[in-house]
């Protein structure tokens, strides 16, 4: 094995090495030879959806897929297992596969995982090493896996069940093994399919949303029946949705990545790119299968989501008993306007703040006082009636420093009303003038006190 202190080569070395010693004839993709031995493990073996790290090849027949990578990605190497999907339900070039590839590897070189496509519902389980040729050979030939052949055991008949002798089995060494903790491979759960659909579209091409975007439709795809897959192919210029699915995890591939990020970078294998190169590398690659992606198609892609959660009964419809109020409704509703009132609102904040000043007297003035907090106005809760009045004072002492005449005793009395009123109200009009405290002259008298002036000052107060 060639030491090499690339991570990703380093992870081909340590797989080529496991492939070798399970009997498997290790070969570049440019130099095939199916008559080399049983297995042939080809590196880089093209597919119309991208190149698999490997394609295996048992009696010259395509039969599994290995999707490599680096050894730092083996916590959450089970998130790449729709990738390696993808590949194997690709068609290789120059074999004429019609059926996915039954054997699927995931490896780091330390870690490995396989599945059996053929299982009745196939998952992936931890392995110790790859296979042999003979094995996977002997495996199909036989009609079915072995999971599938379990479900077709005849039922066992208890009354001729009679104890002949006991097994002891010792799992020594179980624990040895290292066990992978498996990672959402959709990390943005909330996010509506169409709105993700929409974002690699518009070019959104981090790793999150474009992985994302291919687990919500590796799931739809389970769904799909024939007429919906040949919508999808229409709209999508004879793509299947499979397939889509397969370049978009393609795209986001690391292997994929480092590859044009060296092409980029005009760089031999082995060597660092730097992350520029790969960031562009990965912003191209995912930018291509977006060309895909166009409106009709989200669309479609979005209306059959829609169908296929949403199961309306048309047989046993459902009618109106009674319409109207439920008896507790108007004591519900109470209740939680009575918890959720201002000045018990107020209070929670209060709390919160530890705020030690003097409890608003209305429930306006709580009111305002919370506006004020929730928007970010003030940092903790205040008193709005001294706020009112500091802000009075300030604009006195600002109109009483300029050139203009200052208020005399009469006029500043009837401003000291006005701010009274703000403090309380949040606000003055006109016709308020016209109510107490205002009551002595109303409105008349404040315009006889400061004439064409009046609505200006009381703007003023209301301001400041």
């Amino acid at each position: 094995m060639t030491e090499n202190q690339n991570p990703e080569q380093k992870a081909r070395d340590n797989i080529d090495a496991l492939l070798q010693q399970a009997g498997w004839v290790v070969q570049s993709a440019k130099k095939i030879d199916l008559n080399a031995g049983l297995g042939i493990a080809v590196r880089e073996y093209q597919t119309d959806v991208g190149p698999a790290d490997y394609a295996l090849f048992v009696d010259k027949k395509a039969l599994g897929i290995v999707e490599a990578k680096k050894e730092d990605l083996a916590h959450k190497i089970t998130e790449v297992e729709e990738q390696t999907g993808g590949y194997a339900a690709a068609r290789l070039k120059w074999v004429n596969n019609k059926e996915p590839l039954p054997f699927l590897y995931e490896s780091t070189g330390i870690i490995t995982r396989f599945t059996d496509g053929r299982d009745p519902k196939p998952r992936s389980r931890e392995v110790f090493n790859f296979h042999r040729p003979e094995t996977l050979k002997e495996w199909l030939s036989q009609d079915a896996s072995l999971r599938e052949r379990l479900h077709h055991i005849p039922p066992l008949n208890p009354n001729h069940l009679l104890p002949t002798h006991y097994v002891i089995v010792d799992a020594i060494g179980v624990t040895k093994s290292l066990k992978t903790a498996s990672q959402p491979l959709i990390t943005k759960p909330t996010v509506p399919l169409k709105d993700l659909a929409m974002q690699v579209m518009m070019g959104a091409t981090d790793e999150d949303t474009v992985s994302s975007l291919a687990g919500r439709l590796a799931r739809l795809n389970k769904q799909l029946d024939a007429d919906d897959q040949r919508m999808i192919r229409q709209a999508a210029g004879g793509l299947e949705l499979k397939q889509l699915v397969g370049q978009l995890f393609g795209a986001i591939d690391a292997d994929n990545i480092e590859a044009r990020a060296l092409q980029l970078a005009g760089l031999p294998i082995g060597t660092d790119p730097g992350d520029d190169k790969r960031e562009q590398a990965q912003q191209q690659l995912v930018q291509e299968v977006a060309s895909v992606l166009n409106g009709e198609l989200v669309e479609l892609l979005d209306t059959i989501r829609r169908d296929k959660e949403q199961t309306i009964d048309h047989d046993n419809i459902d009618s109106v008993l009674q319409a109207g109020w439920a008896k507790e409704a108007a004591n519900n509703a109470q209740a939680i306007a009575d918890e959720f009132a201002p000045l018990y609102v107020w209070q929670a904040y209060r709390g919160l703040d530890d705020y030690k000043g003097a409890q608003p007297v209305q429930e306006l003035t709580a009111l305002v006082t919370l506006i004020r907090r929730v928007c970010g106005m003030d940092e903790t809760l205040t008193d709005f009636d001294a706020t009112v009045r500091r802000n009075f004072r300030n604009w006195i002492m600002q109109h009483h420093s300029g050139g203009t005449e200052k208020f005399y005793e009469e006029q500043m009395d009837w401003l000291r009303m006005v701010r009274d009123h703000v403090a309380i109200s949040f606000h003055i009009e006109r016709d308020e003038l016209e109510d107490p405290p205002f009551g002595q002259g109303g409105l008349g008298k404040m315009y006889q006190l400061f004439g064409a002036k009046m609505d200006t000052l009381l703007n003023e107060v209301l301001v400041a």
